[in-house]
């Protein structure tokens, strides 16, 4: 990674098997590539690794349980403004809600 990288991690509510059918949808533009649990977004000459982690489980109330996966992202060269893009876009594929 360059000296130009953001790092972060999330708990998202979801398998892996949800990820990698949901990830496609947010790629929009450059390639991706998938090896095992890693995801690589490749735009230019910016850089964007997932990282996919353990799976788990929430459990509520004793009688619900919901799966979790840990995530960890790896930006390399996006301005501001393009990171802030990605993450909208993803979130607006990924986040849930209830109703």
């Amino acid at each position: 990674m360059s000296a130009a990288s953001r790092v972060e991690q999330h708990l998202l509510g979801m398998t892996r098997e949800e990820f990698q059918r949901l990830i496609p949808k947010v790629v929009g533009e450059g390639t991706a590539a998938a090896t095992g649990l890693c995801w690589q977004l490749q735009d230019g000459n910016k850089l964007l690794v997932i990282q996919l982690g353990s799976q788990g489980e929430r459990r509520l109330s004793g009688l619900l349980s919901l799966p979790t996966l840990e995530t960890t992202f790896t930006f390399a060269d996006y301005s501001e403004s393009e990171y802030a893009a990605f993450m909208e876009r993803f979130w607006l594929v990924f986040r849930r809600g209830g109703g």
